[in-house]
């Protein structure tokens, strides 16, 4: 029942790890405990029979395949090669209420928002009777709201018995839904601890190995350089299957001589269609 974060600047070995735990990749050497018994993954279809469900940030669903038929791709209930329709939809209809997704389970993937996505990454992990879940930048693509709602799921968790590792950039959450932390530098055990023992300024100290005591800024071009790319009021249709759903909208923005711009946004804002 514990959220464990697992932390690290890039590079530090937490994807390496991950991979490692959910048997996409092997170890070179040592062992993994799991449940109490030693425990080798040679595929991720090993680590899900084990116990463990891994959703990434780059979410794994069928666009093309309904919310039900995700949830339960390969494991459809039913006999042989029929499958049970009115029993998937029964069943993935539960899931769906324990994590809180409101629609119908006949909806198709590619018509739902990153957040419900997510939901029925999460979902599915609950029906394989996962016991540890691993979540990679969960929040990444979420807005306030959304990550409220997947906080709220991740720490009733809890009272089921499930574990999480939770991997994070993002410290402030760190502090908020976890009860533990790990931290790992330049592929290196660093130190681990009680997320209520601890704070921000540590964790930081700890992950990159030394005290931060000021940020420095690049001073910005002046506004008498010259502007070298100006786009004023660009927009674009998402294509036939978006019908009149726009992907831009009235895009304003210059970028001057010596100047570095930063495009932000969720995912499906629009900053690949800009770029």
């Amino acid at each position: 029942g514990e959220v464990h974060a697992l932390l690290g600047e890039n590079g530090a070995g937490k994807s390496t790890l991950l991979k490692i735990l959910s048997g996409a990749q092997a170890p070179d050497a040592g062992e993994i405990d799991f449940l109490g018994a030693k425990a080798t993954f040679n595929s991720p279809q090993d680590a899900q029979r084990s116990g463990i469900a891994t959703i990434y940030q780059e979410l794994t669903l069928v666009p093309g395949m309904s919310i039900a038929e995700n949830i339960f791709l390969g494991r459809e209930p039913g006999r042989a090669s029929f499958v049970n329709w009115g029993r998937l939809i029964d069943e993935a209809q539960g899931l769906m209420s324990k994590v809180g997704l409101e629609k119908n389970p006949r909806t198709l993937a590619r018509d739902l928002s990153v957040a419900e996505q997510q939901l029925v990454e999460i979902a599915r992990a609950l029906s394989m009777k996962s016991k540890l879940i691993i979540m990679d930048e969960p929040t990444a693509a979420l807005s306030n709201a959304e990550v409220e709602r997947l906080f709220h799921i991740v720490s009733g968790f809890r009272g089921e018995g499930l574990s999480v590792i939770f991997v994070t950039h993002r410290l402030e959450e760190v502090l908020r839904v976890c009860d533990r932390f790990t931290i790992l530098r330049d592929g290196s055990f660093v130190c681990e601890g009680d997320v209520a023992d601890t704070s921000i300024d540590a964790i930081i100290r700890h992950m990159v190995g030394r005290e931060i005591t000021a940020m420095q800024r690049r001073p910005a071009p002046g506004p008498t350089e010259a502007v070298v790319l100006r786009v004023e009021n660009l927009s674009r249709r998402r294509g036939p299957e978006g019908l009149n759903a726009m992907a831009l909208h009235d895009i304003c923005f210059e970028v001057r001589r010596g100047e570095i711009l930063g495009i932000a946004g969720l995912v499906g804002s629009g900053r690949t269609e800009t770029a």
